[in-house]
């Protein structure tokens, strides 16, 4: 299962970087994206994300790769531990200074942060709801949608729709 938008898998240039720490180390077991490889192997991702995060302020695009990878994983509480760094890189400030070399107009700032928001509220709520705290996932997915975007068809650019109908689904109700 994958959470990514489809915007390709370097789809910040901090990732590249990131991702690049740990391919020699597993790019011999046929790995294309290296956290992805972690599917089942909680041990070795907890080894990595207690390496990268050792003596270092996660960025936003580091804190949620490695939050999609528990989430891949099944590591719920690594999953919300990385989803809580993230989440403290959902300002307008941290969003310009992962691109220091561009400008960019207010409004699109604005924008990136409130989807980074819903999609951290989504994969907080799925990590909760697979956690066994049902309400606590649900709060979460309604403190995301202060922040979705509804695009002209009346679709969400955001993870948000997806993981709250899979939360209900797996708590027995019908979206």
């Amino acid at each position: 299962q994958q959470t990514r938008r489809a915007r390709g898998p370097m789809s910040y240039p901090h990732q590249a970087e990131f991702r690049v720490r740990h391919i020699e180390s597993i790019n011999d077991r046929g790995a294309t994206d290296p956290l992805y490889f972690f599917n089942g192997q909680v041990d070795e991702l907890r080894a990595v994300a207690t390496e990268v995060a050792t003596g270092h302020k996660l960025s936003f695009p580091e804190g949620f790769t490695l939050a999609e990878a528990a989430v891949t994983a099944k590591a719920w509480d690594l999953a919300l531990e990385s989803l809580a760094a993230a989440e403290k890189q959902t300002t307008p400030e941290a969003y310009r200074a992962e691109n220091p070399d561009r400008t960019y107009p207010d409004e699109r700032v604005q924008r990136m942060v409130r989807w980074r928001k819903a999609d951290v509220a989504a994969l907080t709520g799925w990590a909760l709801a697979n956690s066994g705290q049902p309400a606590e996932a649900m709060a979460a997915f309604d403190r995301g949608r202060a922040f979705e975007t509804t695009l002209y068809m009346g679709n969400s650019g955001t993870l948000l729709g997806g993981y709250r109908g899979r939360a209900l689904l797996l708590a027995g109700r019908l979206a």
